[in-house]
């Protein structure tokens, strides 16, 4: 355990100094709440903290302040101070060649400028013996110029603080280069606090852990050039952090998190900002696996300005972007991509949670498969608890044909993804749950995919071909555009509004039982042929809302056998009051029947009686070229037994052009032929008794 000259412990001495924060330079407090368990053993620090990595920062900054604050090292180190302009001619310097706990500072004093200028290569912990090294650049007026900047060449543990308007510039840099160099820090901290980066930025080049770049507290990040955080297959844990207000990274080109290896991570929270051009997150092969971005808290936000702007698993697997409690990604390109074109594409995932949590993408969204090749499935997107996906262009879910089972997913009332079309096959799946949106102008789904929506109020605008399986989970549903429909499509129980026109495929089938409804406003056209699927036979349909309707089953599988309630029946057909239904079949054929249960010509879901029925059946039904039988046994329809005229060979007759009837089941001929059959075994079985 490291001792300091009034013998308390490291951890106990810098939660003391935090409460008398007047002994640290203004702007390195880092504000900040942990718990920290520190072991000093074999110099490395083990820590157990509650927010990032910034409590392992502010151990550092107490070896950085080492001498100012009476600091008795155990180990001996050098210790530099730079209070004015100092030009080192285009040499290298090195702050820890190979050995410990040395430290340079440079700072502003008084009037005067503490700059360390034109240096070559500047390395801080040079070789794997260099750890606990630390630089220290505070104040305005106050830093540091170098051509190439290392910061870990092999070393570990080595720090670097930027801050209180201090500045940094390079040419390029690496935080941990080579091998080894693990646990090597850079952080920016402070209002006008500025780290220039012509070139590229590599946290974690090599075989190498747990490096990183924090930006708080109003820092910026100027790069021109490729970052990469982590980018060794053999490496990984990485970690870039920007976070408070006036906090930026602004890079001119591509963001890399994972391009390599595994574990890295950005985060980016409390109103903190980054900029790139595109970024990917698991990248370059499938070593780039559970990679994370985490944009966290308003005003967080997460900038893309050029096509094909966020891929999330280009080859990699497992990589996860979340954004939540009011973040917000903004891409202005086309083509982003959950899940790429690539074999190892598999199960990477974009959360969107939160109220106030934003994606916005001007353009297309693939959810495995990616532009190229077919990759593999498990990819999805997931906006839940208020958060919003805004994008212009399409919803694309398995675009390759190899890359199946992604999916989809909104959850909650005020959860919503709108795009201009979504499509999705290879064993796809959306889903709506507790109320979640989908705003789309065109839903295609394929044999394969399916659409569920469970335990909601949902309305689908779009025009939706679904030749998938659609289930609907106690909820009411209404689709406001025509509707096509080649899969099955299951009620368990739910209410089912069609605004517009439902068509049934032959391959189709509609499925419910008891309270389950299907209400149309307009058509349905039934060409079913499903027989293993199709069953209405205890669920209920209602037409309403409109002057005429028109309900075929032509080319169906709803044939005239005259066998009983089977047969493609529908357990209650309802024609509310003022409203009139056309039944059709085959044309000038009674090729085809309907067979229904409970016949409500009132619309009201109530036992009709024949003094209060106030859509007369002469007005409600037109059977052009169909007979339709109801239930006789059914006591919701005594009104029609008792009270309107049949007779055995004609039905009732009802308006319309052309022959169809209306008439009981079963039939009175199937009665008389029951009964006759009835008579024939009753006599044949007493003969065998006789002779018996």
């Amino acid at each position: 355990m490291i001792r300091l000259n009034d013998g308390k412990s490291a951890s106990t001495f810098f939660l003391h100094q935090r409460e008398n924060h007047d002994l640290l330079p203004q702007g390195l407090i880092l504000r900040i709440r942990f718990h920290v368990k520190m072991k000093f053993l074999n110099n490395a620090f083990s820590m157990k903290t509650s927010h990032w990595r910034d409590a392992y920062r502010a151990i550092l900054v107490l070896f950085a302040l080492g001498s100012a604050l009476g600091v008795s090292r155990v180990e001996a180190g050098v210790s530099t101070t730079i209070t004015s302009l100092t030009d080192n001619a285009g040499a290298a310097y090195t702050v820890g060649d190979a050995d410990t706990l040395n430290f340079l500072t440079i700072s502003n004093s008084g009037s005067s400028y503490g700059y360390l200028t034109n240096v070559g290569t500047f390395t801080l912990g040079n070789a794997a013996a260099a750890r606990t090294n630390t630089v220290t650049v505070l104040g305005a007026g106050a830093g540091l110029q170098a051509t190439t900047l290392y910061v870990g060449g092999t070393g570990s543990s080595n720090t670097m603080i930027i801050g209180d308007g201090a500045r940094l510039e390079s040419g390029s840099a690496n935080i941990g280069r080579l091998a080894g160099a693990s646990s090597n820090a850079v952080v920016l901290t402070g209002s006008g606090t500025l780290w220039t980066n012509r070139g590229g930025l590599t946290i974690g080049a090599n075989a190498n852990f747990g490096n990183a770049l924090t930006i708080n507290a109003g820092a910026r990040y100027l790069g021109n050039s490729i970052l990469y955080v982590g980018n060794s297959a053999s490496g990984g844990n990485h970690a870039l952090i920007v976070s408070g207000a006036g906090s930026v990274l602004s890079n001119s080109t591509t963001l890399h998190v994972g391009y390599n290896g595994a574990g890295n991570s950005l985060a980016i929270s409390d109103s903190g900002i980054v900029y790139a051009t595109t970024m990917s997150l698991g990248g370059q092969s499938v070593s780039g696996s559970n990679n994370t971005v985490l944009v966290t808290g308003a005003g967080s936000l997460l900038r893309l300005t050029a096509a094909n702007g966020l891929t999330v698993g280009a080859q990699g697997a497992g990589n996860l972007a979340t954004v939540s409690n009011g973040g917000m990604i903004w891409a202005s390109g086309s083509n982003m991509q959950i899940g790429g074109g690539n074999p190892g594409a598999s199960n990477n995932a974009v959360v969107i949670t939160g109220a106030g949590s934003v994606w916005t993408n001007f353009g297309g969204l693939y959810i495995g498969g990616g532009t190229t090749g077919d990759g593999v499935g498990g990819n999805s997107l997931t906006i839940s608890d208020g958060g919003f996906v805004h994008q212009t262009g399409a919803g694309i879910l398995s675009s390759g044909s190899a890359s199946t089972g992604n999916s989809a997913t909104i959850s909650g009332a005020n959860s919503l993804w709108v795009n201009a079309s979504t499509w999705a096959s290879n064993a796809s799946q959306i889903r709506l749950l507790d109320g979640g949106k989908l705003q789309t102008g065109l839903l295609s789904m394929d044999s394969s995919s399916a659409l569920l929506l469970s335990n909601g109020v949902y309305t689908l605008g779009a025009v939706i071909t679904n030749q998938g399986t659609t289930r609907v989970i106690n909820s009411k549903v209404t689709y406001a555009s025509p509707v096509v429909l080649g899969g099955a499509y299951l009620s368990d129980p739910s209410t089912n509004t069609f605004v517009s026109n439902l068509t049934v495929t032959a391959s189709g089938a509609l499925s419910g039982s008891n309270g389950d409804l299907f209400v149309f406003h307009q058509n349905f056209i039934n060409q079913s042929t499903n027989r293993a699927q199709f069953d209405l036979a205890h669920a209920a349909v209602l037409f309403t809302n409109a002057a005429n309707h028109f309900l075929s089953v032509s080319n169906s599988g709803a044939l005239n056998l005259g066998q009983g309630f089977t047969n493609f029946a529908i357990g209650q057909l309802s024609i509310a009051g003022g409203n009139r239904l056309t039944i059709a079949g085959n044309r000038d054929t009674l090729t085809n029947a309907l067979y229904v249960g409970w016949l409500d010509l009132q619309g009201s879901f109530d036992t009709n009686s024949y003094a209060s029925v106030t859509n007369a059946i002469f007005q409600a039904i037109n059977l052009p070229n169909i007979n339709l039988y109801y239930d006789t046994y059914d006591p919701r329809n005594g009104w029609l037994n008792a009270n309107l005229i049949h007779d055995s060979a004609n039905g009732y007759q009802l308006w319309g052009p052309t022959g169809g009837m209306l008439l009981p089941i079963p039939e009175p001929s199937v009665v008389a032929l029951a009964l006759t059959a009835g008579a024939v075994l009753i006599a044949w079985r007493a003969r065998r008794s006789e002779r018996s």
